[in-house]
């Protein structure tokens, strides 16, 4: 009988694992201006998509290097070229399905320091589209719990005084680490849109994490305030 038991809590043991484990590496998705790309970008799949010179509707990309970690976090950088001859809005989401964790979490992020690259010589600009630049947004429906680069952004690259291509630079943004007052139930995304002049190119690393908060017990906080009674206590001694 105890054999019997053991042989089954060892199955569902399994059983639980394979499920936890098959949802904390589901499928990541890699979308811009509305287009999946995630099989052109990943393959057959995985949690890392690396390489070089993909071609979408109106825009290349030159490279892209996005590793997606089930802890969870995303990490990316990508180098984006608009095929256009005129100024072009881009909205590039990257998100990761998510084991849940309870509340409260822990986020931080940033995006840049990154380029912007003239390519044609008449000179580039990268703006916002009147929304944030950055949005790190959490589980169905995904909601911004944090936001950088807020409009209004602006960043212009000229020609060099050879007429080469001139370049920009972005600086770097970051928030956290922050504590939310709520759980992380199904995804993780990165929400990343600008505006950028035809002909021309930016260069953007962009990186994304939530954890799970780190509370003090209770025994531990009444710990920490014991300790600063005392040490009240023994500085008024000394005081007197």
């Amino acid at each position: 009988m105890k054999k019997l038991m053991a042989t089954a809590l060892a199955a569902l043991g399994a059983a639980f694992f394979s499920a936890a484990t098959s949802a904390a590496v589901a499928t990541p998705t890699i979308v811009i201006n509305g287009g999946d790309i995630t099989g052109s970008l990943c393959g057959s799949g995985g949690l890392v998509c690396r390489g070089t010179n993909f071609t979408g509707d109106g825009y290349f990309l030159n490279s892209w290097d996005v590793v997606f970690n089930p802890d969870p976090s995303i990490t990316g950088t990508f180098t984006l070229t608009n095929l256009s001859t005129s100024t072009q809005t881009f909205i590039l989401t990257v998100t990761l399905p998510i084991l849940s964790i309870n509340a409260p979490v822990s986020i931080d992020g940033f995006i840049g320091a990154g380029t912007l690259t003239d390519v044609n010589g008449g000179g580039a600009t990268l703006t916002d589209d009147g929304s944030s630049i950055y949005s790190a947004m959490i589980d169905q429906p995904l909601i911004p719990v944090h936001t950088l680069l807020d409009p209004n952004q602006s960043f212009t690259a000229i020609p060099t005084a050879s007429g080469g291509p001139g370049t920009a630079p972005i600086p770097k943004a970051s928030f956290g680490p922050d504590v939310l007052a709520q759980s992380a139930n199904s995804f993780i995304q990165e929400k990343i849109q600008f505006t950028l002049t035809g002909g021309d190119e930016v260069f953007l690393p962009t990186f994304f994490e939530v954890l799970p908060a780190t509370v003090p017990e209770p025994a531990t906080l009444a710990l920490l305030g014991i300790g600063l009674a005392g040490l009240g206590f023994s500085r008024r001694r000394k005081l007197h």
